[in-house]
């Protein structure tokens, strides 16, 4: 095939065209779903008044209290991510331009759930690529200078809280640890009402995490009370023996804020003289966003290893 400029735009039109198309095909993975809450955004960065997001109505004497959401306010910036890929003028000349559909289509898969993949990381430390950090909620500083998960959170007005625990994971240490997010309280000493809702494990905890949640009967025909009692979530990314329990029921402990994309683009006109010569012909796909985990207090987190001291929250 003889390179023009209108059979160029042509197959670059129909690449796009595949790209969009396998977008729309694209299934979210439905566990991470369950935790995330997705925003647009349209500045270089979006603030999550936590204040705000705690607290109830109150009833009114003589004026309402208002709430002051510059405290605690939480900035999580946009980031973007791309990946470039190269056409050769050989394969369009030679009509072989069917070679890339299997290649653009994963690209597809890749650039959909590139924000959803990076979940886990905001929870675990690991050489991922989070939008915010890969030192996971046991490493990284949330806005009190502590970090997500720890034994001295403070909320303004110094009501101290714990969503860190460090026990290995036994049926009554599950227990202990439902019942620590249940006692969760906020600023002004009210409990939360949480409610356990997933238990979060790696493949190393797997076999434990079933006995305790998928055996209707135990010891010899006893009912076991926790049987279905969360559902249960088994990340890979988890390499080590550390678990949590979350509650996902009203706010979702993530937040992952849409600034563009996923896109397509690339560098098809002869017109430019950078192509006309050009031995091949560059496409990239992209996009921008941010994610944090935004609500750590629905989280009760277990960071256990061989070497632990086993620990409960108060």
């Amino acid at each position: 095939m003889e390179i023009t400029q209108g059979n160029l735009g042509e197959i670059f039109t129909g690449l796009k065209a595949m790209f969009l198309e396998a977008l729309d095909k694209v299934v979210l993975p439905e566990d991470v779903q369950r935790l995330v809450q997705e925003i647009t955004s349209v500045t270089s960065s979006e603030q999550y008044p936590t204040a705000l997001m705690l607290g109830d109505l109150e009833r009114v004497l003589d004026e309402v209290a208002y709430t002051n959401i510059a405290t605690f306010l939480q900035t999580v910036p946009n980031v973007d991510f791309a990946r470039a890929f190269a056409i050769k003028r050989a394969a369009i000349e030679d009509d072989q331009i069917g070679m890339y559909k299997t290649a653009i289509q994963r690209l597809a898969q890749l650039a959909a759930t590139h924000p959803h993949r990076q979940v886990p990381f905001l929870f675990v430390s690991s050489n991922g690529t989070a939008a915010g950090g890969n030192g996971g909620g046991f490493l990284t500083n949330w806005i009190d200078a502590t970090t997500f998960f720890s034994n001295t959170h403070a909320w303004p007005g110094g009501q101290a809280w714990d969503n860190l625990d460090a026990l290995p994971l036994t049926t009554t240490n599950f227990g202990t640890v439902c019942r620590n997010l249940r006692q969760r309280v906020g600023p002004g000493g009210m409990n939360l009402s949480l409610r356990p809702k997933l238990l979060i494990v790696g493949p190393a905890n797997e076999v434990n995490a079933k006995q305790i949640l998928e055996r209707q009967f135990i010891g010899g025909g006893n009912s076991n009370i926790y049987y279905n009692y969360v559902a249960l979530v088994v990340w890979n990314e988890i390499t080590d023996l550390s678990w949590f329990v979350v509650d996902d029921s009203d706010v979702k402990p993530v937040a992952i804020q849409n600034r563009t994309g996923p896109d397509w683009m690339a560098q098809d006109s002869l017109e430019d003289d950078s192509n006309f010569n050009r031995v091949e012909f560059r496409c990239q796909v992209g996009r921008s966003y941010g994610e944090a985990i935004v609500c750590p207090w629905v989280n009760q987190a277990v960071n256990w290893n061989e070497d632990s001291t086993t620990t409960t929250a108060a």
